[in-house]
């Protein structure tokens, strides 16, 4: 599936970034089924958290080759304090967690502003739209295969000050719990979402949660019923900044040690800058 056809597939009835008002998108989101549960983390539950010394998923989605220890960016063990300046930033192709053994990022753009859809399956509204004075997006893609349904990327914001930043944050947190809202009116079947879990990382907070739904393609939903998207989305805060970052991948299964996911990964190596002075 190309990139084209992947946006379409995924972003069905979003709206364009800067249309009209330039402050986002109509709702996106999953209805849950009843068995699943749902917490709101508008106020951030308290998951336990993850090692921050996770480094790399042991086994990965069914279509893709099963996983092995590869390295990444050293990062402290301690948690920093936050200074003035903020220890997030934006990803090399090479820091984003791999899917597996044989993955390899690469990044597909890098330019300012929100982009012109959100790739970030919950997201409501894009960051300029919770007042960010400053944001840049990069998207990577499979090296190996650029055409492949599964990517990633991040969208990093600068606010005015920590309060501005920390109250964005939060509003990023809650579109988990309102992410359910719309989905399966979108064409959706089955839809999942998982817990808010926490990241241990050089940065004030951060945390990620999954959603897992079918078909691949709502508007075929007699494509291959074994195969499902599972959408990775990841937000931090640090100082006056916050950091939104997607992997999104199309596969059968999704099975990595906890704490060894590639999201966790990815947190981890996006706030792995430490701050001095």
């Amino acid at each position: 599936m190309n990139r084209t056809g992947l946006a379409t597939a995924v972003l069905a009835g979003a709206v364009v970034f800067g249309a009209v008002t330039g402050t986002g998108l109509h709702a996106l989101g999953w209805e849950l089924r009843p068995e699943s549960g749902i917490v709101n983390v508008a106020d951030e539950p308290a998951e336990p958290a993850q090692s921050a010394d996770a480094r790399t998923p042991s086994s990965a989605p069914r279509t893709s080759p099963a996983a092995t220890q590869v390295p990444t960016k050293p990062v402290p063990s301690a948690k920093v304090a936050p200074t003035a300046l903020s220890s997030l930033h934006l990803l090399d192709a090479d820091e984003v967690g791999p899917l597996n053994d044989r993955w390899h990022w690469t990044t597909e753009s890098t330019a300012p502003g929100d982009g012109q859809d959100a790739a970030a399956f919950c997201q409501t509204s894009a960051l300029s739209g919770l007042g960010a004075v400053k944001v840049t997006r990069r998207d990577f893609l499979d090296k190996a295969d650029r055409s492949s349904a599964s990517y990633a990327g991040q969208t990093l914001a600068t606010f005015d000050n920590p309060a501005a930043a920390a109250t964005a944050y939060k509003t990023m947190a809650g579109w988990r719990s309102t992410c359910a809202a719309t989905m399966r009116s979108r064409g959706y079947m089955t839809a999942l979402i998982g817990d808010f879990q926490r990241v241990r990382t050089n940065a004030e907070k951060a945390g990620w949660w999954l959603g897992t739904f079918t078909p691949v393609q709502p508007d075929e939903p007699q494509g291959n019923a074994d195969e499902g998207w599972f959408g990775a989305t990841g937000i931090a805060l640090d100082g006056n900044k916050v950091t939104l970052i997607w992997i999104n991948v199309v596969g059968q299964d999704y099975n990595y040690d906890a704490g060894k996911e590639p999201m966790v990964t990815t947190l981890v190596n996006a706030s792995s800058v430490v701050a001095t002075g």
